[in-house]
Order: structure tokens, then sequence, then C-alpha cells
């Protein structure tokens, strides 16, 4: 999460999450934490660990995959 957005998110809002290995599919869940420190990348960016959970689970998701997770941000 970028330096920009994150001041925007509250914990509980909804998000969409797609897994990159289920491209047919995408799920809904909730904001859960934001980590209070940034991480500074090479480029001098600032970002942000998050924690989302599923509303539902799906057994063809494994720990460690990659996931775009979009955050409605107003």
């Amino acid at each position: 999460m970028q330096e920009y957005d994150v001041a925007r998110l509250k914990d509980g809002q909804p998000v969409k999450i797609n897994v990159l290995a289920i491209p047919d599919k995408s799920f809904s869940g909730r904001l859960l934490w934001v980590s209070p420190n940034a991480k500074i990348l090479d480029n001098g960016d600032a970002t942000y660990k998050v924690t989302v959970s599923l509303d539902e689970t799906d057994p063809r998701i494994k720990l460690g995959m990659t996931t775009k997770v979009q955050f409605p941000i107003q």
C-alpha cells in the first residue's frame, strides 16, 4: 500500500481480492490491519503492509500466493 493512500484506509472496510493463480474469480474481504511502520523502497517510496480477511474460503487458495487487493478509497 502506497503512503498517499494509507491515511484514507479504515479497519473493516471492504476490499476486492484477486488471486493471480485463480483468474476466473474475485473474492470479497475486509481490511483487518495496516502496519504503523513504513518500509522504504530503494526508490525512496514508502509502502505499508496490510492484512485482509476473505469473506469466503476457497480450497484453491494457498499460503504465499500472489494477490492484487483493491481498496475503495473515498
